[in-house]
């Protein structure tokens, strides 16, 4: 038996079924509104926030030579452990 030889597809390959959230001039302004709150909130009450992190130097020594940092320009080497 032979089967019947299949016509090739015109339509689109991919069907969707669920439906396309469009972003509509609210919802920008909404996430405006909210990202600037936070920015002004950031910015006010920057001082009641506590640290995340710190830098401790062991040594001095660096052979790095970055032109923007003058660490290695300060290599004391008798203060040093």
């Amino acid at each position: 038996m032979t089967e019947p030889a299949r016509k090739p597809s015109t339509g689109p390959a991919i069907v969707r079924t669920e439906s396309v959230k469009r972003r509509t001039p609210l919802t920008y302004l909404k996430a405006a509104v909210t990202t600037f709150r936070y920015i002004g909130e950031r910015e006010l009450h920057y001082h009641l926030r506590k640290p995340v992190d710190a830098l401790f130097f062991i040594t001095f020594r660096c052979t790095s030579h970055c032109k923007t940092c003058t660490l290695w320009q300060r290599c004391d080497a008798a203060g040093e452990l």
